[in-house]
């Protein structure tokens, strides 16, 4: 790993996705955003809301220390230093998190609102994708993690997967695991090559991007945790708890358990396909080499034997 004070490094870019699937995510999470807000059924009610968290002070403050936080004390993952993106002469950009990067934009997750987290995580993220990953989907992508933290912080179900729910570091490693799913696609998105180049340029990067957005989340859920269990910090608490869907009736209860049983049954399948396909892949590389590396081994006698040859008859 690498450590940087200040991620301020070289000029800022951006660019557009090189895949058109990833060009049609764009659109349309941007076409997204646009039609939630313009026909939403309580606008009126959504752009007062809006109206008011850009006059509060406690978000102006945590906005304004947004730039400075998502590149103070960056830690560069540098386990792939060396790659390079498919059809592209670049190198691959390290992944990257903060220490206090996530940290504005979770506090107002649980201090003022799924909004106001929104627009933090969307400067924040902006930021990253200037100096960092140079995408333009960063921003949005982290958007849609700040969106689904601040949905599981204020659930207010009484259960106990409300309960976790509602613990911060429980929700950033929810949150992380979907932000390096986002950023996996991303990877995708802006590799060339053919679709297989992409999806293995994409797997090969799949330990240090979910290792740096699991990371930077959690540091952030730390610190929030913290901060909520003093009751002196004004942290959201439901007023009153509901029994979640997922409790209210037998038949709600056997689809939940079995859709929860049949979600984990197919991560651990694809996850022991994947390592038992990466180990055959290995193995035979490994013998490939080794047959390969034997029958060059094979020539070398005979060489030898000529050049005693041609010595003894320029003896």
């Amino acid at each position: 790993m690498a450590f940087d004070f200040l991620g301020f490094a070289g000029s800022p870019s951006i660019s557009i996705p090189l895949r058109v699937l990833g060009i049609l995510v764009l659109l349309s999470e941007l076409a997204g955003l646009l039609v939630y807000i313009a026909f939403h059924p309580e606008r009126r009610r959504l752009i007062q809301r809006i109206e008011r968290a850009v006059r509060n002070p406690q978000f102006i403050i945590l906005l304004a220390v947004t730039p400075i936080t998502s590149q103070f004390l960056l830690i560069r993952i540098t386990s792939i230093v060396g790659m390079v993106t498919p059809g592209i002469p670049t190198g691959v950009p390290l992944p990257a998190f903060s220490i206090l990067g996530d940290l504005p934009w979770f506090i107002a997750a649980g201090l003022l609102g799924p909004w106001q987290a929104a627009v933090i995580a969307g400067v924040t993220g902006l930021f990253h994708a200037l100096w960092d990953t140079h995408s333009l989907l960063t921003p949005l992508h982290m958007v849609l993690q700040a969106f689904v933290v601040t949905w599981l912080l204020r659930q207010d179900y009484i259960e106990r997967p409300g309960q976790a729910a509602r613990i911060p570091l429980v929700s950033a490693l929810l949150g992380g695991i979907f932000y390096g799913l986002l950023r996996s696609f991303e990877h995708y998105a802006y590799s060339g090559g053919s679709s297989f180049d992409g999806l293995d340029f994409t797997f090969s990067l799949l330990g240090p991007t979910f290792a740096a957005a699991i990371a930077g989340s959690l540091i952030a859920g730390g610190i929030c945790t913290w901060l909520q269990r003093d009751s002196r910090f004004p942290w959201y608490r439901p007023s009153q708890l509901s029994t979640g869907p997922y409790n209210r009736s037998l038949a709600a209860r056997l689809v939940s358990i079995f859709f929860v049983v049949g979600l984990i049954s197919s991560v651990l399948l694809v996850f022991g396909d994947w390592v038992l396909a990466q180990r055959s892949a290995r193995d035979l590389l490994e013998r490939q080499m080794l047959q390969t590396a034997k029958q060059a081994a094979g020539t070398i006698p005979y060489f030898i034997q000529t050049g005693r040859s041609l010595n003894q008859q320029v003896a």
